[in-house]
């Protein structure tokens, strides 16, 4: 298991990003833990989580990968490969194990309409700071962007690239999605079975679905083994289901669960729902007063944004 950390954009918060990532032999596996909004342009180009899983050798043949997202379908093209920071995701992630947890609230309109007025006062700032450096720059177009999101479902989504063959089983409530190199044990973190794969209609990914009312977490618990290790896949499947265990039973008491994995290892998960947040910066900052090649002095600035219940960005667990 490898953890890393890195600044943020303009490099003014050491640490601020964590990184995780479990390498295997066929697949590696890796997560980031943004404790950015989700509400902006630079959030579109984060990918929270993605498995990687080697092919067999064969012409135009590329690795495999799944990732996850919530509340965007991604029926929509700009999220069929699980991009975008989504503001009310919380991932966790131990060795092999990877957990997606989605949680809308119910007031997400009212929360998005405050969001959305900020980011108008942010463009606004923006233009009429880089105005006055810049007058005579008529063609810079206004890099300030609201990424106008659906927050009409609960809903949580795993997406696979139709890349290589792959099938998919159940047994009991588990979804056993097998690569060419690499199979995948994918439960609700609510026990339903999630939509197989198998029914998306899509040419070029498939995807998994669960969702729940507003206001109660959603999402799945994923486990990645390699296939190159496993001599009877039935036994084996048989062997998971007897001997992993979820215990959602404070899931709608206090956003928590404990999970025992294939391995044996415990891990208690809790979906933090208070927190607070900044949005990824870069070229989006107001507040100049002097050109250099390295903005340093005076911080970079955005707005004041709004914390507390709805705003957690990061599960905390153990």
């Amino acid at each position: 298991m490898y953890y890393n950390s890195k600044p943020d954009y303009l490099l003014s918060t050491a640490s601020y990003i964590k990184h995780t990532q479990y390498n295997d032999k066929c697949f590696e596996m890796g997560a980031g833990y943004f404790p950015y909004g989700g509400w902006g342009g630079g959030d579109y180009q984060i990918v929270s989580w993605k498995l990687l899983s080697q092919v067999d050798p064969g012409e135009g043949k590329t690795v495999q990968f799944l990732s996850g997202i919530g509340m965007q379908s991604p029926s929509v093209k700009y999220y069929k490969y699980g991009n975008m920071r989504s503001p009310f995701d919380q991932l966790a992630h131990h060795k092999n194990v990877l957990i997606q947890m989605t949680k809308v609230p119910a007031n997400a309109n009212d929360l998005k309409i405050t969001i959305k007025a900020l980011f108008s006062t942010w463009q606004t700032n923006w233009q009429t700071d880089f105005d006055e450096r810049f007058p005579n720059d008529n063609d810079r177009q206004n890099p300030v962007n609201f990424q106008d999101l659906s927050v009409s479902e609960n809903a949580s989504y795993i997406i696979l690239a139709n890349q290589g063959t792959w099938a998919s089983d159940t047994l009991g409530n588990i979804i056993f999605l097998e690569l060419e190199k690499t199979i995948v044990a994918i439960r609700s973190l609510r026990n339903e079975l999630p939509l197989d794969f198998s029914a998306s209609t899509n040419t070029d990914f498939k995807y998994t679905k669960v969702s729940a009312p507003k206001d109660q977490v959603c999402g799945y618990i994923l486990e990645a083994f390699n296939k190159e290790g496993i001599s009877d896949l039935a036994a084996f499947k048989t062997g998971f289901v007897a001997s992993t265990q979820l215990n959602n039973d404070s899931l709608n008491l206090n956003d928590s669960f404990e999970y025992l994995s294939y391995a044996g290892d415990k891990i208690k998960v809790y979906y933090q729902d208070k927190g607070s947040f900044t949005e990824p910066v870069f070229d989006w900052g107001y507040g100049f007063q002097e050109p250099l090649v390295v903005q340093t002095s005076p911080p970079i600035m955005q707005p004041s944004w709004p914390s507390g219940k709805g705003h957690g960005k990061l599960a905390n667990g153990t």
